[in-house]
């Protein structure tokens, strides 16, 4: 599977409502038997929103910049949560179905600090 077939995606919750668009991955080191340490899908970023301050950093608490821009990147993306891909039951482009509801997924503000 490549990134680029999940990024963009729609996720459903279990109710069938929409959480958002993919706009990030999670990703965790996975160490190898031959040294390389390879990666391992771990999370889904959605939102309704664009996420172009996602992309450039500002998600990140310690990521500095112009104030103004900080402040509406911060500020647009409080929207964004995040789907562990253990939830994820469903995988047809373009729908994702997740096995838990909206109100249970924590935001991507959360998991920066």
């Amino acid at each position: 599977m490549r990134a680029t077939e999940l990024l963009g995606c729609t996720v459903y919750d279990s109710d069938g409502e929409v959480v958002g668009h993919v706009h990030d991955l999670r990703f965790e080191p996975r160490p190898g038997t031959t040294g390389w340490t390879g990666y391992r899908l771990t999370a889904l970023a959605c939102s309704d929103r664009a996420a172009v301050g996602h992309r450039l950093g500002y998600a990140q608490r310690d990521m500095a910049g112009p104030w103004p821009l900080s402040w509406i990147f911060r500020r647009r993306g409080r929207g964004a949560l995040l789907v562990a891909w253990s939830d994820v039951t469903s995988f047809q482009r373009p729908r994702i179905e997740i096995r838990c509801r909206r109100a249970d997924l924590r935001s991507t503000a959360e998991d920066a600090s």
